[in-house]
C-alpha cells in the first residue's frame, strides 16, 4: 500500500519562515526566507513542539547562550492548530535565560491560528534589532517596524496601541517591561491575557530589541476530511460537557478548580504548606459573579477582549478571568482572600509580562 505524503491529509501550511533581525533591508523590510517542512522529520515529530525542538537543536549549538543574538525564538504550531478540532495553541521554543536549557512554553489565544492562516507552520526569529522594533507579518509581506514609541509600555498598552494601527484582526505577541529588562522568567503575552510563561522567552525577545510580533493571515488550512473532523469536534465537545468536565467545570472554566482543589485538600496555600484555605469562599468561582467582582467567569479556551471591572480601592481593573492559577498563586498561596486584590495583581502581571498569570496559557 502506497504511503500518503504528510500534507495530503491536510493540517499543514507546509512552510517555515526564517527572519534575520540583523539583516534589515532598505525600505524597512526584514531579511527573510522560507523553506518547506522536511517530511522525514515531520513523520517522527508530528506536533509543533517536536519540530520546534528539532529546529532549535539544528540552529543553536552548545556555544549559543540564551541572550545571544543567535539564540532563536521559534513560534511553532501543529497540524490541528487553527482547525475546528482543537487548534488554539502555539509553543514558543528557545534556550531559557532562567535555566540555560531547552524551553518550550505554550500559549492559547488567536495568534496560533493566524500563523497558519498567514501560510506558516513555524516562525523562526534570529539576530538582534539595532533599535526597538516590532515584526509585522501579513501573509508573504514581512516588515521590521520602529517600536521606539512602544518601548517601556506595558504589554496590555502595547497590544492596544498596535491594534489601533494594524486593525483588530491583527494577532499580536508582546514582551512587557520585564522582558525589556531581561528578567529571566519574563513572559510573552498575546490576546491581552494569554501568556507563554516560565523560562523567560520574554527576556529573549527583549534581548533582541523585539517588542512585538504582529501577524495577519488571509489563507486557510487544507482539510480534505473537514466534515469528519468537525463531527468529531462536536462529539468531543458534547462528551466533554457531559462526561469529563461536568456542568460546573463547563460553566466556570478553570475557576471551578478553586472549589474542587480545596475540597480534596490540594489547593496551594501559604507557599504550599497547606492544602486548604479558610478564605476560599471569598475568592472562589461563585464569588466572582454579581456585585462582588462584576463579571461572569469565562472559559479559559474562549477568545475575547478584556473586561473592565467596577471601580474599587485600586480603581478600574482590566482582566479576563481571573482564573484558577491566578487565584491559587496570587490568592490562597500568599494568604490573600480579597478577590479584587487578586484581580489587580492579575492585571499587574499581565501588564509587566513578569510571571504566568490569568489563563497562563
Amino acid at each position: 500500500m502506497k504511503r500518503r505524503r504528510f500534507n495530503e491529509a491536510g493540517g499543514y501550511a507546509g512552510k517555515i519562515l526564517y527572519i534575520d533581525l540583523d539583516g534589515k533591508k532598505d525600505g524597512g523590510k526584514a531579511l527573510w526566507k522560507t523553506e518547506p517542512l522536511e517530511e522525514k522529520v515531520l513523520r517522527k515529530l508530528i506536533g509543533g513542539r517536536g519540530y520546534g525542538a528539532y529546529l532549535l537543536y539544528r540552529l543553536a549549538g552548545p556555544e549559543v547562550k540564551p541572550l545571544d543574538p543567535a539564540n532563536p525564538v521559534i513560534l511553532s504550531t501543529g497540524p490541528l492548530t487553527g482547525t475546528p478540532l482543537a487548534g488554539s495553541k502555539f509553543v514558543s521554543i528557545t534556550k531559557s535565560p532562567l535555566t540555560g536549557l531547552f524551553l518550550d512554553s505554550y500559549s492559547g489565544g488567536e495568534l496560533a491560528g493566524e500563523i497558519k492562516y498567514a501560510g506558516y507552520d513555524h516562525i523562526v526569529i534570529r539576530g538582534r534589532c539595532a533599535a526597538p522594533s516590532y515584526l509585522y507579518i501579513e501573509n508573504g509581506k514581512i516588515e521590521l517596524r520602529d517600536a521606539s514609541h512602544l518601548w517601556g509600555k506595558s504589554a496590555l498598552d502595547t497590544e492596544e496601541t498596535l491594534k489601533k494601527v494594524l486593525g483588530p484582526e491583527a494577532k499580536i505577541l508582546v514582551t512587557g517591561p520585564a522582558g525589556e529588562n531581561l528578567v529571566p522568567f519574563a513572559c510573552v503575552c498575546t490576546d491581552y491575557y494569554h501568556q507563554s510563561g516560565r523560562g523567560g522567552v520574554g527576556a529573549v525577545m527583549g534581548s533582541k530589541n523585539l517588542k512585538a510580533v504582529a501577524v495577519k493571515g488571509s489563507g486557510g488550512i487544507p482539510l480534505p476530511i473537514r466534515r469528519v473532523w468537525s463531527g468529531f469536534d462536536y462529539t468531543c465537545s458534547k462528551n466533554s460537557k457531559s462526561r469529563i468536565y461536568g456542568e460546573l467545570r463547563v460553566k466556570y472554566g478553570t475557576t471551578y478548580t478553586t472549589v474542587s482543589a480545596s475540597t480534596i485538600g490540594v489547593l496551594p496555600t501559604r507557599n504550599f504548606q497547606q492544602g486548604t484555605f479558610e478564605g476560599i469562599e471569598k475568592i472562589n468561582c461563585f464569588y466572582h459573579e454579581g456585585e462582588n467582582l462584576g463579571i461572569r467567569p469565562r472559559l479559559s479556551w474562549l477568545p475575547g477582549a478584556l473586561h473592565e471591572l467596577r471601580a474599587g480601592r485600586k480603581g478600574k481593573v482590566r482582566v479576563a478571568g481571573p482564573e484558577y492559577e491566578t487565584i491559587a498563586l496570587l490568592g490562597s498561596n500568599v494568604g490573600v482572600d480579597d478577590i479584587e486584590a487578586v484581580a489587580w495583581f492579575n492585571e499587574l502581571c499581565d501588564a509587566y509580562g513578569s510571571i504566568r498569570s490569568a489563563a497562563g496559557t
